[in-house]
């Protein structure tokens, strides 16, 4: 990704480049962390609206 960044989006720490290199060190870590607790609300939710009958919650506790 590093390599990306310099080769295909020309990114460097020249004096031109520095707000766009900035800019993409801070939304590298927000754009994680959203997915990962997009992800994380959307198990949660999946376990908290799927409908179990007796038989499935049998076999979900094997």
């Amino acid at each position: 990704m590093i390599i990306q960044g310099y080769l295909i989006l020309h990114m460097d720490l020249s004096h031109a480049q520095i707000w766009h290199t900035v800019a993409m060190v801070l939304f590298l870590p927000l754009f994680v962390v959203t997915i990962g607790l997009t992800a994380w609300m959307f198990h949660g939710l999946y376990e908290r609206t799927m409908i179990m009958t007796p038989a499935m919650s049998s076999m979900s506790h094997q």
